[in-house]
């Protein structure tokens, strides 16, 4: 992979139709019942020049199969799907598990919670982890967070086995629900997917631009495969696919050039489609480097992304949505109605917030509950990246599992074991990490002190595999007010850090003014001294206007207004 361009199959279901397989009735099960219609399919394609060919078990998850009263099945049918194939391809092709949509939508759009949808994928994975094939191909989603809880469950229960994940876009260029190419290839490849793509829906001329907004952000191969062109409904209730092999297979180039590494059909396309396809890429080769904002950190919800490249500096992440000290707020969160929560979120943004920061730690509440169920009513508000703030681990999971996108997780820091519990948080749902520099003595007061615990801080993350792009580090604003001498060096440490390691920074500004007069005017020229040395973002009070100002005005004069 990645020498050539490969190509894979087309449809599989109308195929089998075609062979007898009666309207309505589960192609899946065919495997089992008539597995040599399944295998002279995949063998068909093979023949045609397919070199990855999809297993027939799209809709082999228990949920989709109690359809037909298969759902005990799930096991028997996917690992039968996984030997048809293998027969088929015979040494002359690759095999990729097919794992489709479960036909129900995930909270927050539907009733099926993010748990119930892993254990779901986590049933076919397992039956994938026993019979073997080369790669697992989760195709034909079109919500992100869906596609999360598939991603985890292959990673969990089918280790080892390389995954395909694909989004379905309709012809805006979105999913149906709003995703966009790029957050999608973000997320995706955050998560740990081999290789990210598209699938079905629309046909190859929608998706070559959507390919290559993917390949700005991807540092993956980029896979694809469109329908014929749109579906058109004809009179008798049927579906027509209009674009035959030839005008299918004249995109196969210009998908390629989009980015794309993988090629191949979906609904509409036949084994003549692939043979077009096939000499139409053959002796491409895929473009190979990541794109321009592959090594950019890289936050996202739902339906934005946003990349932390120079134009957009500083960052301002919101700080209002932490109860400390805040007895409003504080009854709002403990008692889940979340009303401050949503409102606080949506002035923020309005102030020009890009990110913002969830606390929710109010004690003696269940505070993992209270951090999903807070994750849940902002990003049902608003459409900007979280950070996601607790020193509690399992309130982290929870809003992990509940953020659809990709935050920033605040924080670690090398106090003992604090490290140890949140980098794997991290690492297996795809987060951006923040790492304070603190270590086992505390926080210490030199600028030099503080470099060395960021390289460590760096270290341990990449150990856990977390890029280097994914890290963020806080040098600590301490009051100028107690440690005069401390607000020089927390700049010089900013200086250093970026310079040195590569990173991004980011400060606390408040604490700045801690005790001291004034404190809006304070903590407007400390962040102006702050961005001058090279700092990304900073967690304030957006509702402050001399605040927002400053950022403007550095924004202008860093020429940075654009």
């Amino acid at each position: 992979m990645g020498r050539a361009v490969l190509v894979f199959d087309g449809a599989m279901g109308t195929m089998l139709q075609a062979r007898g397989l009666a309207p309505g009735a589960c192609p899946d099960v065919w495997n089992l019942e008539r597995p040599e219609e399944v295998i002279a399919v995949h063998r068909a394609y093979v023949e045609a020049g397919a070199q990855i060919i999809e297993t027939n078990t799209f809709g082999s998850t228990p949920l989709r199969l109690r359809h037909y009263g298969l759902q005990d099945r799930c096991r028997e049918i996917t690992v039968a799907g996984v030997r048809c194939a293998r027969e088929a391809a015979a040494g002359r092709a690759w095999v990729a598990g097919s794992m489709g949509p479960l036909g129900a939508l995930v909270e927050p759009l539907g009733e099926l919670t993010f748990d119930e949808a892993y254990a779901q994928f986590a049933a076919q994975a397992r039956a994938f982890a026993e019979a073997q094939p080369d790669f697992i191909i989760i195709e034909t989603i079109a919500d992100l967070n869906e596609l999360r809880a598939a991603i985890l469950a292959c990673k969990d229960h089918a280790p080892g086995i390389r995954i395909i994940a694909q989004i379905t876009l309709d012809p805006s260029g979105r999913a149906f629900t709003g995703t966009d190419p790029e957050t999608a290839a973000l997320v995706l490849q955050s998560l740990g997917a081999d290789v990210i793509g598209l699938n079905c829906s629309v046909g190859p001329d929608v998706l070559v631009d959507a390919v290559a907004r993917m390949a700005r952000v991807a540092r993956v191969p980029i896979s694809v495969q469109p329908n014929a062109g749109l579906p058109v409904l004809q009179p008798d209730g049927t579906t027509r696919f209009p674009m035959g092999p030839e005008e299918f297979a004249a995109y196969g180039p210009k998908l390629v050039e989009a980015g794309a590494a993988l090629v191949g059909g979906c609904c509409g396309t036949t084994p003549e489609h692939i043979r077009r396809l096939r000499a139409a890429v053959e002796g491409l080769k895929p473009k190979g480097q990541p794109g321009p904002l592959a090594s950019a950190l890289g936050l996202a919800s739902r339906t934005r992304s946003l990349f932390f490249v120079e134009q957009n500096l500083p960052v301002v992440i919101g700080e209002r949505i932490n109860p400390t000290g805040r007895k409003l707020l504080t009854k709002d969160i403990q008692e889940g109605v979340f009303a401050r929560v949503r409102a606080e979120a949506k002035r923020q943004v309005a102030a020009g917030a890009a990110v913002l920061d969830v606390n929710v730690g109010v004690p003696l509440i269940d505070e993992p509950a209270a951090m999903a169920g807070a994750v849940r009513a902002i990003q049902d508000t608003v459409d900007v990246p979280l950070c996601l703030d607790s020193p509690n681990p399992a309130a982290l999971e929870a809003g992990l599992k509940a953020c659809v996108g990709k935050p920033l997780l605040n924080s670690f820091s090398l106090e003992e074991g604090r490290a140890e519990v949140v980098l794997p948080l991290a690492r297996r749902y795809g987060a951006a990490v923040l790492g304070l520099t603190i270590d086992e003595k505390g926080i210490p007061g030199s600028a030099e002190q503080r470099l060395a615990i960021a390289r460590r801080l760096v270290a341990a993350a990449e150990a856990h595999g977390i890029p280097r792009h994914d890290v963020v580090i806080d040098p600590l604003a301490l009051t100028a007010g107690a440690q005069q001498a401390d607000a020089k060096e927390t700049l010089k440490a900013i200086r250093w850090i970026t310079e040195e390691l590569g990173v991004l920074t980011s400060l606390g500004v408040s604490n700045i003014s801690f005790g001291l007069p004034n404190r809006p005017f304070l903590n407007a020229v400390y962040l102006a001294m702050a961005v001058t040395e090279g700092l990304a973002m900073a967690i304030l009070n957006p509702l402050d206007e001399r605040m927002m100002d400053t950022v403007r005005a550095l924004r202008l004069f860093l020429n940075r207004d654009r």
